[in-house]
């Protein structure tokens, strides 16, 4: 059962998603057509600034929080990132996706290396490990770095934890989810440029939510990862 979906070039708001922004009007969103050549659309949100971020949320209902206990879920997000122009790499790393439960945050967060190239950071529990260019998290390794989009999917067994698949690939199982929350997420699933965290430019073309999700391969009552 999807929950709630971004596609394409929409704004999310028009389909389902609450829109914040702290404080308000420092970060700008578009529509994208045809990023790159490639025939695909997106939407981006554009930070530029560390003290600030945009995101779009869903809250669960408590309803649907009980069927995430009891079906697992899914959480994928097709994108690619920018840095923007002139930012150190100190102040990258601020576009992210993530599920939190009131206790622990299923999220990763990304920039671009200088070949612009999307790199993914694994927010780590119970503490941040610094990766060797600064960031609040690991590097992770490998990954298939292309300018183009790729496709970042965790799959959760109820709320314990979940397994992190790139353009369907099984890279990391049974993460334990980061004990580093933001309660204003709590129960919720976001996306777009975290307030503090860095800056950056993210280009979803996909985000999704659904509930009933299953490790591959995927049988009769699975949801087959995007």
């Amino acid at each position: 059962m999807i929950l709630i979906q971004h596609t394409g070039k929409n704004d999310p708001t028009t389909e389902g998603w609450q829109f914040l922004s702290v404080p308000a009007g420092v970060t700008t969103v578009q529509p994208i057509t045809n990023d790159l050549g490639q025939g695909i659309d997106a939407w981006q949100v554009r930070d530029e600034s560390n003290q600030s971020g945009l995101g779009y949320l869903k809250y669960l209902t408590s309803a649907e929080s009980s069927r995430v206990v009891t079906q697992g879920w899914l959480l994928s997000a097709t994108l690619r990132a920018e840095n923007v122009p002139g930012v150190s790499v100190a102040n990258r790393g601020g576009i992210l996706f993530s599920y939190q439960t009131f206790e622990k945050r299923w999220a990763l967060w990304f920039d671009a290396d200088d070949n612009g190239n999307t790199r993914a950071y694994l927010q780590t529990p119970p503490l941040d490990i610094q990766s060797p260019d600064g960031r609040g998290g690991p590097l992770l390794s490998p990954l298939p770095l292309t300018k183009g989009y790729s496709t970042y999917t965790w799959v959760g067994r109820g709320a314990g934890v979940a397994d992190l698949f790139i353009n369907g690939w099984p890279l990391i199982r049974d993460y334990p989810g980061s004990t580093i929350i933001d309660h204003q997420f709590d129960n919720a699933v976001d996306f777009g440029g975290g307030s503090t965290f860095g800056t950056g430019i993210g280009n979803f073309s996909s985000v999704v939510f659904v509930v009933g999700a299953c490790l591959p391969p995927p049988g009769s009552n699975c949801i087959s990862l995007p």
